[in-house]
Order: structure tokens, then C-alpha cells, then sequence
């Protein structure tokens, strides 16, 4: 039974001895890591990790996991897994120790979720943020101006007018967003 619930998450599973000796790694883990669980089963993690990951990045991973050996601790980090298509998914490790009842560490238990989607939508969303913070300070200026502004997009309409153009040419704003300002101008000035 809990071979068949590891197998059926779609959260990637690996169970490693005390030696770092890969014993199990459930379907989700294959498809994480773009490996089929035969080729690796009864080798050391760094075996895994030497391919996706940098050699030096990968060694930092595995002092991590030796750490956890030692202090028993729990471990949770976000990590990036380089693809072959020079694309890098994010994936969030947790790793937990696997301790009998003697109180000895008997291997440990990796868990990587793949957090890319969320992490590329987290990123969108700073952008987005990003680019509406600017919008305002862009806004703020131009109606703080003493100058009359007026802004208009590449198809000629007006997006925006500031109030010292408002005063200067006696039209109200609403009655000039979204208009050719030239047919306006036009008719403001004498032929």
C-alpha cells in the first residue's frame, strides 16, 4: 500500500540509504528528472545530480543531504534544475531523515516538487508590478507638470493629458482622451 500511494503522487519521490545509495524513486521523480528509476537504482544520488545540475552546485546538494545525516534535521530549499534545452525548472526539495526506532539514521527521504509554472507566474507578477508602480510615478509627473502634456499612442489618439493642458486649451480631459488631437488643434486656431 505504500508503495502504491508513493508511485501514484505526482510529487517526485527518492529514498537514499545513509551511504546516499539511491534505494526507490517513484514515476513523478522519472519525469522530473527525465530518468528512468532502473538506470539509477543502487547508485549514489551524485549520479543523478551530476548530470542536471552544475558539479559544483551538485556538490552542495549533497553536502546538504550529509548534513541532514548528521543533525537529523529537516531540510527544505527551492533549487533549479538545468534542461538540456538550456530552459531551468525550479523545483523545491525537502528532505527528511529516515530514523529507526534506536534513534539512528537510517537514510533519508527527498521530496521535489516541480515549482516552475508558479515560479514564472510569481515572476510575471513582479513584472506586472514592476510596470505598474512605473506607470504611476509616470502619471504622477505629468500631473504635477506646470507645462501642458499631452500623450498619444501610435495610432494618433490621446491616452492621456495632463491638467496644465486642460487650462492652457480649455477642453476637459474626457472630451479629449481617445481623440485626434491634430482635427482638435485644427479647430482651436484660426485659419
Amino acid at each position: 500500500f505504500y508503495i502504491s500511494v508513493i508511485n501514484s503522487i505526482p510529487i517526485g519521490a527518492m529514498a537514499v540509504n545513509s551511504e546516499l545509495v539511491i534505494a526507490s524513486m517513484n514515476p513523478a521523480m522519472e519525469r522530473i528528472f527525465g530518468v528512468r528509476a532502473e538506470d539509477f537504482l543502487g547508485l549514489r544520488v551524485h549520479d543523478l545530480f551530476c548530470a542536471p545540475f552544475e558539479q559544483k552546485y551538485a556538490q552542495e546538494l549533497i553536502d546538504k543531504l550529509q548534513d541532514v545525516l548528521i543533525t537529523k534535521d529537516l531540510l527544505s530549499i527551492e533549487i533549479w534544475l538545468n534542461k538540456e534545452t538550456g530552459k531551468y525548472r525550479y523545483l523545491t526539495l525537502v528532505v527528511s531523515p529516515l530514523v529507526s526506532p534506536q534513534d539512528i539514521v537510517m537514510g533519508l527521504l527527498l521530496i521535489f516538487e516541480d515549482v516552475t509554472k508558479l515560479k514564472h507566474a510569481e515572476e510575471e507578477r513582479a513584472k506586472a508590478m514592476v510596470a505598474v508602480v512605473a506607470e504611476k510615478e509616470r502619471t504622477a509627473a505629468i500631473e504635477a507638470m506646470v507645462d501642458g502634456m499631452l500623450l498619444v499612442n501610435m495610432d494618433g489618439k490621446v491616452t492621456s493629458v495632463n491638467p496644465a493642458f486642460e487650462k492652457m486649451i480649455g477642453y476637459k480631459r474626457s472630451e479629449l482622451l481617445g481623440i485626434n488631437p491634430f482635427d482638435t488643434m485644427l479647430k482651436l486656431i484660426k485659419p
